[in-house]
């Protein structure tokens, strides 16, 4: 692999993004570095005609969106390179590429009832939980899979029963302390909580496989995601009035402004009070 994409996912690695973001990563640099090794190039090397030409073949084969998901991985490794000063003024050739993705649809958010009768069919005891974390944490896929119960380490994302809270890794590392639904609570009280076993049962090294994350989303509905939850989570909340900056602890956001950086420290209790609300004008 080229020294652009090997840089890149060392830093990765050493900034501890989730297994998620290492494997989009892998993938969409292994692909394209293989059709570069065709062409006789190396990713330092690569015309950007010859890039643009190979993501507009690549949304053809794949997807628009898929496709834009490669290119956002491979801009990403660039643009780091760029930044460390390892490639020339004027080198990076993706600095202008982009993909149309045409018509947008618009993002799906499940609505309540649906969630009730998703929840009503569920056979497994893996599916029940993994359904009730998707529902009433707003967790990403990665972050669920994760998470174990604590064992007084604090590696990665760890369930406090004790507490009512959630100690979330998020995106590069980022930590967050996300509160317990109650409906989440029950269903976990009945649970072994074994410390530093996963809460989505699993015997392997880390976590829940891929294929069996998608045969559990599978079975609680063909037309839902993982980020479809996540967004309905985020919806309800702010339908049922949480403050902004509630929300974007809760979901792991990003301050959007100075005030909200620096000086809008949101205490636990307010994110108690506030996952108390989501569902609250619909309740699942």
């Amino acid at each position: 692999m080229s020294l652009v994409f090997d840089r890149y996912s060392e830093r990765l690695k050493r900034k501890r993004f989730s297994p998620h973001t290492l494997t989009s990563f892998a993938t969409a640099s292994t692909r394209l570095n293989r059709w570069l090794e065709a062409q006789g190039l190396t990713a330092e090397d690569a015309p950007a005609p010859l890039l643009e030409m190979y993501f507009d073949n690549l949304a053809l084969e794949l997807s628009p969106s898929s496709a834009l998901t490669h290119l956002k991985q491979i801009k990403a490794a660039y643009n780091y390179s760029g930044k460390m000063g390892w490639l020339r003024p004027g080198q990076n050739p993706t600095a202008d590429l982009s993909i149309n993705l045409g018509p947008q649809r618009e993002p799906k958010i499940i609505p309540t009832e649906c969630l009730r009768a998703i929840r009503e069919r569920i056979i497994y005891d893996r599916d029940w939980v993994w359904f009730h974390l998707l529902a009433f944490t707003g967790m990403r896929r990665a972050e669920i899979i994760g998470l174990v119960y604590d064992d007084g380490r604090d590696l990665g994302s760890v369930l406090r029963y004790e507490t009512q809270t959630i100690r979330v890794q998020g995106k590069g590392g980022k930590v967050r302390i996300l509160p317990i639904h109650p409906a989440l609570g029950e269903v976990l009280s009945e649970e072994g909580r074994v410390p530093g076993r996963f809460v989505v049962k699993s015997n392997g090294k880390t976590g829940v496989a891929s294929q069996t994350v998608f045969e559990m989303t599978k079975r609680l509905s063909c037309f839902f995601t993982p980020h479809d939850f996540r967004r309905t989570v985020a919806t309800s909340l702010r339908r049922n009035g949480v403050d902004e900056s509630v929300r974007n602890r809760i979901m792991g956001w990003g301050p959007k402004d100075i005030f909200q950086r620096y000086y809008d420290n949101v205490a636990d209790p307010e994110l108690h009070r506030g996952i108390l609300k989501l569902y609250t004008d619909d309740p699942v």
